[in-house]
């Protein structure tokens, strides 16, 4: 039976007189019930339960006693603010501690108001001891009170705030830990005498803690004003609520915020009319690692790009991890004091060094980043997010480890990805991915030694994608192991009619990607294409790129190594455009290095880089091949700098395999 749920008093009726208090419906009632003369500072009446709660005989002798002495200004004012409240027909449930005969009980009360016989407004009680209340659901504090002048100087409290705050709290601001609040209250307060009421942290004899705290102005005799402070510790169930706010708005890895966190603290700036800009940035070289390393190295190395987001790029960011290796920096333009080039440029740079984690050798990442500026870019914190992801993406198309600034028209871009992602997985189904075949050649004897392939996806609303889309979108939806696979057995079909197209035991060269090498059934599916075309290890070359061997580059038992030691041939693919390139290459199992394109076309302007990248090459062990050779001028550079394996239109363009011919 609920607690209250017997007495039934009109709280608008009449006066009622001791007889009719004194009926048995009411006397004879488990709870107990009370009232108290608020002005009088006695009790006027109480039931057969209430005597025992308070600890008396007699109804005579409990009507006697004078609580005046021990009742407190700030419990008196609280008491008074009470029949303010019955006046308007409300209730009050209050925690409220009683002494009598000097021992303490904890109290649940509802208190309403009631007429004596005399006209006067009193306060009926109905309550439960602690001590009755079993369910966690009812336990609370009692209620704490106190009294503050105009200027915050303490002037009275109940014993209850005594045993919580002792007697080094001389003003409001002592207590209450936000004295900006304090301050603001105080001057508002005596203006506009409005009442607060809010879960505060407040400094108490225990530490800081949570206290649901009503603060009403009061006028006092004099006419000035003074305030009434009336608290309950809320602070287990408080911080119940806050863990899980922070769970519902944080990142439960990094602890940055999710994307519900940063949008509720984006709202703050929206709200304030202040511009910020939107960094969106997503890991170059992450899959990879996390792949090859597992999960656990994975969460590190993401916990450490967290850190350098929030510590290294610029003061009072908001930063979020949208999901898996993507995350958002958020900055008021009002606190910058670069320009959102320079912060971009930092966030690449910072992500872009060494990391060195416990256990774990040097491991290198890079990012991509787009950014936009609110409210120009999107007025909502999806349209700007979709704006700075699709000036990410142009970063990431136009060879990654840039930033990229919000166009309009991005987005355009942005949704081609979309369309690719729902494209690609019926491609193969459709017949609509074809090889194509470019020769590598040795100048100094004429012959092609090897024939790239190249993946061409020509789809009937996308038209030609290049293979880097390609690859991008199958390695975005999980689909690169599939695709390259169907590649893998493709070339292995192909082989034969290529070298007797070219009537020469050419090798074929295959690009495979990172995520594909570190899948546990890339070897075995590999050996079984190999093993039933008729062909051997030795007749295929697999191209990995620099940030596809880096996470294995430390140990002897990785893929790439593995590879090697089954017969493969191993070419390091776009070298000089990856990470670290120079200080671990000896490290690689690698027989081939193809120096990218972009050194070739400044060989006229600078032919040493390549002669040094030659040099380097050569010492280890291994051959060069230039990438990218348009022209004869290209071509006789290359020559002279012993680059003699050319791969580019000067020697023949990609085709398929019924156009691949001899070289005449």
């Amino acid at each position: 039976m609920p607690p209250f749920s017997s007495l039934d008093i009109d709280d608008n009726a009449g006066p009622l007189s001791i007889d009719q208090l004194c009926q048995p419906t009411l006397n004879d009632l488990v709870t107990p019930v009370w009232i108290y003369d608020t002005l009088n500072f006695r009790i006027y009446w109480a039931n057969k339960s209430g005597l025992v709660l308070w600890g008396s005989d007699a109804l005579e002798e409990l009507r006697a006693r004078d609580f005046k002495p021990e009742t407190s200004e700030a419990v008196n004012q609280t008491l008074l603010a009470f029949l303010e409240e019955f006046k308007q027909g409300h209730k009050v449930s209050r925690w409220w501690r009683l002494s009598p005969h000097g021992i303490i009980k904890d109290v649940f009360c509802q208190f309403s108001g009631i007429r004596l016989e005399d006209g006067r407004l009193a306060m009926l009680c109905e309550g439960l001891e602690a001590r009755v209340l079993h369910s966690e659901a009812f336990m609370s504090s009692a209620i704490i009170a106190s009294m503050y002048d105009r200027a915050g100087t303490i002037i009275s409290a109940n014993p209850t705030f005594e045993e919580y705050f002792g007697d080094h709290i001389f003003n409001l601001g002592d207590m209450i830990c936000d004295r900006t609040l304090v301050e603001k209250l105080l001057q508002r307060g005596a203006v506009e005498r409005e009442s607060l009421e809010k879960d505060l942290l407040v400094n108490t004899l225990r530490g800081e803690r949570w206290h649901s705290v009503h603060i009403q102005p009061i006028n006092q005799a004099d006419g000035d004003i003074a305030y009434l402070v009336t608290q309950q510790d809320i602070n287990n169930r408080k911080q119940r609520e806050l863990e899980h706010q922070a769970q519902a708005a944080t990142d439960p890895l990094t602890g940055l915020l999710n994307r519900n966190g940063i949008e509720q603290a984006l709202l703050g700036y929206a709200e304030s009319h202040l511009q910020y800009l939107l960094f969106y940035i997503d890991l170059d070289g992450f899959k990879p690692i996390n792949d090859t390393y597992g999960h656990g190295v994975g969460d590190l190395l993401l916990c450490a790009v967290a850190e350098r987001l929030q510590s290294e790029i610029c003061e009072h960011p908001l930063v979020c991890r949208v999901g898996g290796d993507e995350f958002i920096l958020a900055v008021s333009q009002a606190t910058l004091d670069h320009s959102a080039d320079d912060i971009a440029q930092k966030i690449v740079r910072q992500l872009s060094r060494v990391y060195s984690l416990p256990g774990q050798p040097p491991l290198s990442i890079s990012a991509s980043v787009g950014f936009a500026l609110y409210p120009d870019h999107g007025q909502t914190l999806n349209a700007l997010v979709s704006s700075a992801d699709a000036a990410m993406y142009v970063a990431k198309q136009r060879g990654r480890r840039r930033w990229i600034r919000y166009r309009p028209g991005m987005e355009d871009t942005h949704k081609r990805k979309t369309l690719l992602a729902h494209e690609l997985p019926k491609a193969s189904a459709e017949d609509e991915l074809i090889l194509h075949y470019q020769p590598i050649v040795c100048t100094r004897t004429g012959t092609v030694l090897m024939v790239e392939a190249l993946l061409r996806w020509h789809n009937k609303l996308l038209g030609a994608v290049s293979a880097g889309e390609t690859i991008e979108a199958a390695e975005d939806i999980g689909l690169i192991a599939e695709i390259e696979s169907w590649l893998l057995n493709r070339v292995c079909a192909d082989l034969h009619t290529i070298r007797r197209q070219l009537q020469s035991p050419v090798r074929a060269a295959v690009n495979i990607s990172g995520l594909h090498l570190v899948d546990e059934h890339f070897l075995p599916n590999l050996d079984r294409a190999v093993a039933q075309a008729g062909l051997t290890p030795a007749d295929l070359v697999i191209e990995l790129t620099e940030s596809a061997l880096l996470p294995v580059r430390e140990t002897h038992d990785s893929p790439a190594h593995r590879l090697a030691q089954r017969g493969y041939g191993i070419a390091i693919d776009d070298f000089g455009t990856g990470y670290s390139s120079l200080a671990y290459l000896h490290r690689l199992p690698a027989d081939y290095v193809k120096i990218d394109k972009a050194f070739i076309e400044r060989l006229h302007e600078d032919s040493s880089t390549v002669a040094c990248i030659q040099n380097l090459i050569a010492t280890l062990g291994m051959e060069s091949i230039a990438e990218g050779v348009e022209t004869e001028t290209q071509s006789s550079l290359l020559e002279r700098e012993l680059v003699t394996l050319q791969q580019g239109h000067w020697h023949g363009a990609p085709v398929p395999l019924p156009a691949l011919k001899k070289r005449e």
